[in-house]
């Protein structure tokens, strides 16, 4: 059974969900505790909803799958190998009423979905690091190179983004999966961690995975690529680590795509040896609605954590719309003209 309809990860949400209701209820003998609370809640969440809500428009699926007339006709558009299109072209041209009925009952009722899952036989698909052909850069230079995925990523998609990454920056990938229940729960989880600032039990599996591998590699450069709400757990992963005082800040780049994050100061930074670590940078497409709620609606009068590169291709995939792009250097830095991103080093020294 696939992991995005792991029982394990549904019966965590409904706890987290289950503990919520009985804190509420415990301070029920207190009323106005209790309408404080929910007022500021409602508050909280009203306010991003607004956001959110005004970069709404007709174009919103295109900003996330990209040009529906591109996607109609992906072979005309030779995607790479282990392209999100060219995973969607197969699904797609095999898609059966079945295969419909579970997408839509994962996305929207989990408990209907892991029933029907259960149900239904899957195939499994072998995981592991991408780009294992690469492994001796790796040891050469001396660089361990991470991803985090963002929302709907099943395991097997999550390997296609590491294989396309690994085939960008000639690098082996290990992939730190975010396993997602479908679209509804998903997006609470998003909540959770970029509205309201809680820490999940997620944020701190990553924030293992990133001790586990510094530890196993001590003296390596430690390079943590990201995607979409995959930048709000590597963020309250990072705090935990700050938070922890952990001694590998120094040696962590942290590289955003699509970044969610609402605010610049949820990286968080500290000095180490006369330098504010970890390094970071943010590459996001201006008609993508999940980068404009994100990382282009920070307040530019304010000191950001790490520059922002922008390029103005339509859509929201890792691959397809910007390990691709990036690659033909189409990213632009947002306020100094002129300045190149530090990730470009890597792409060219691997295609040079």
């Amino acid at each position: 059974m696939p992991a995005f309809l792991s029982p394990i990860r549904l019966f965590r949400a409904q706890l987290i969900v289950l503990r919520w209701f009985c804190w509420i209820l415990w301070h029920v003998a207190h009323p106005w505790t209790t309408a404080l609370l929910l007022l500021r809640l409602t508050g909280i969440l009203g306010a991003d909803a607004m956001v959110c809500a005004r970069e709404l428009n007709p174009r919103v699926l295109q900003e996330i799958v990209g040009p529906l007339r591109n996607l109609l006709n992906s072979r005309a558009q030779a995607p790479h190998l282990h392209s999100e299109w060219t995973a969607i072209e197969s699904w797609f041209w095999s898609f059966r009423v079945w295969d419909l009925a579970v997408l839509v009952a994962v996305s929207f009722c989990p408990p209907a979905g892991v029933f029907m899952a259960m149900l239904a036989r899957f195939r499994s698909i072998p995981g592991g690091a991408a780009g294992t052909d690469y492994f001796q850069h790796n040891a050469i230079n001396k660089e361990l190179w991470l991803q985090v995925n963002g929302l709907g990523t099943t395991e097997a998609l999550q390997y296609e983004n590491c294989a396309h990454l690994a085939d960008i920056v000639h690098r082996q990938v290990h992939g730190i999966h975010n396993p997602t229940m479908g679209l509804a729960v998903d997006l609470c989880e998003c909540i959770f961690g970029r509205t309201l600032n809680i820490t999940l039990g997620i944020d701190r599996l990553v924030a293992s995975h990133i001790r586990k591998y510094a530890a196993q590699h001590r003296d390596w450069k430690i390079i943590l690529v990201c995607h979409s709400p995959g930048a709000i757990i590597t963020a309250n992963a990072l705090k935990v680590l700050v938070h922890e005082g952990f001694e590998g800040l120094g040696r962590l780049e942290v590289y955003t795509f699509g970044c969610a994050v609402d605010t610049a100061d949820s990286f968080p930074q500290v000095p180490v040896a006369g330098r504010m670590v970890p390094l970071y940078e943010h590459f996001a497409n201006t008609r993508d609605v999940i980068s404009r709620i994100g990382v282009l609606s920070w307040d530019r009068r304010l000191a950001g954590v790490g520059d922002v590169f922008v390029s103005e291709v339509e859509g929201h995939l890792f691959g397809e719309h910007y390990l691709r792009p990036l690659l033909k250097r189409q990213f632009r830095n947002r306020d100094q003209l002129g300045v190149a991103p530090r990730f470009m080093r890597y792409v060219t020294a691997a295609h040079n």
